[in-house]
């Protein structure tokens, strides 16, 4: 059985209560729809809810209003290079100190993608195109890869 410590009683959210969507236009992904159900009773009202796209070293960040009183910013993804394998995850955030302290979060979260259900299937080895691999052929990267214990 493996034990973990919450020193810092960050608390945990739940995959199932996140929902977020590709939305694409000719077949190229151009932004996200972020559905999310947080607990509000054990959050305060003005904590900030952030949604960041990330993969691999590219990293955006979505101010999502607080938990209190929600908004939908633009969720614009044109500043990634590469989309196909991009994941997200959700932070409540408590900005009313010096530095912000992360209330609650949900990390890894992979989007739907109403097309991959119609007209194609997901490779359980994602496929990345990179020229610069030198004189390799192909190059196989366990960096994202979680561990299974």
């Amino acid at each position: 059985m493996r034990r973990r410590f919450n020193y810092t009683e960050r608390k945990r959210i739940l995959q199932e209560n996140i929902l977020v969507t590709l939305i694409r236009d000719n077949n190229a992904i151009k932004s996200f729809d972020a559905q999310f159900e947080i607990d509000d009773k054990k959050l305060p009202d003005n904590a900030s809810i952030y949604i960041e796209a990330y993969h691999r070293t590219d990293l955006e960040r979505y101010y999502f209003g607080q938990v209190g009183e929600k908004k939908i910013p633009n969720t614009d993804l044109s500043c990634f290079g590469y989309l196909e394998n991009i994941k997200f995850r959700l932070k409540v955030v408590d900005e009313t100190g010096k530095h912000g302290l992360i209330l609650a979060e949900a990390n890894g979260i992979r989007p739907s993608d109403d097309s991959d259900k119609k007209t194609q299937k997901r490779c359980i080895l994602p496929v990345e195109f990179d020229k610069d691999l030198d004189q390799q052929v192909w190059r196989v990267d366990f960096r994202d890869r979680k561990s299974v214990v």
